[in-house]
């Protein structure tokens, strides 16, 4: 597994599937049983800034104060990083749309639909949380794809 950085230039990293939490919040953090998957193809799952309740099991945070410094590795981040709910709806086709540039987290309806991470200097560790249901299950795995979206 290679560790993450926050590199010099912003970075989106799209996920397909992320990994094990669970957090309480404001919206539908409904367990989902396994296996548990999630494609972005149907972009009718957020059609609302700061709404995930189409998207069963997940949530997404704007992660302030996740850092007080740059090019902090993510993995070494261990507070709670759940304020926030957010998602940008509908986003344009990169980074450089000026409605991701504020950073957190954006739903992209693009040739092939994800969703995106990108910081900013308010969102210092945006991130997403998916509740699953693990009651009598064992060696679990988790796998996900993540893709550079940034056009530079």
């Amino acid at each position: 597994m290679l560790p993450l950085t926050t590199p010099p230039r912003p970075l989106i990293l799209a996920l397909a599937l992320c990994g094990l939490c669970s957090q309480s919040a404001l919206a539908d953090t409904t367990p989902q049983t396994l296996p548990f998957a999630q494609d972005w193809t149907n972009t009718g799952l957020i059609t609302t800034n700061n709404d995930w309740s189409g998207v069963p099991g997940i949530m997404g945070y704007r992660g302030d104060n996740g850092s007080q410094s740059t090019g902090v590795d993510p993995q070494t981040l261990l507070l709670d990083l759940s304020g926030v709910i957010n998602v940008t709806a509908n986003a344009g086709q990169t980074l450089l749309d000026n409605t991701t540039a504020g950073g957190g987290v954006a739903e992209f309806e693009i040739a092939n639909p994800v969703i995106g991470l990108n910081g900013s200097g308010t969102a210092d560790a945006p991130n997403i949380v998916i509740h699953l249901n693990t009651t009598g299950q064992q060696d679990i795995n988790v796998a996900y794809l993540l893709r550079d979206l940034d056009s530079t």
